[in-house]
């Protein structure tokens, strides 16, 4: 194996032990969260939701950030786009 194929195991194992989970409790959160802001919150406005979809729009941004550097790594050939958002996104996470 070459040292390229023992990378990309690797990267495997780190985005599926690290990346998946973190994203399905970020599902299972958003949506019951969503669900009791709907309850609690129906009638206070639209600054309320706001303050509500801030957060989540923020995680999902640093999702899908983390995500496309992994794609981007394992791809035949990495070609990186977009570069200032990718690492946006990277210090946006590690906040």
């Amino acid at each position: 194996m070459s040292n390229l194929v023992k990378l990309r195991i690797v990267l495997t194992f780190g985005a599926i032990a690290g990346l998946l989970p973190v994203t399905l409790v970020f599902i299972w959160g958003a949506l019951f969260f969503l669900a009791g802001a709907l309850g609690s919150l129906a009638s206070t406005g639209w600054l309320a939701w706001a303050i509500i979809l801030l957060p989540i729009s923020m995680s999902v941004f640093c999702l899908w950030t983390n995500w496309k550097i992994y794609a981007i790594s394992m791809a035949t050939t990495p070609e990186v786009r977009y570069k200032r958002l990718l690492i946006a996104g990277v210090v946006a996470t590690a906040l």
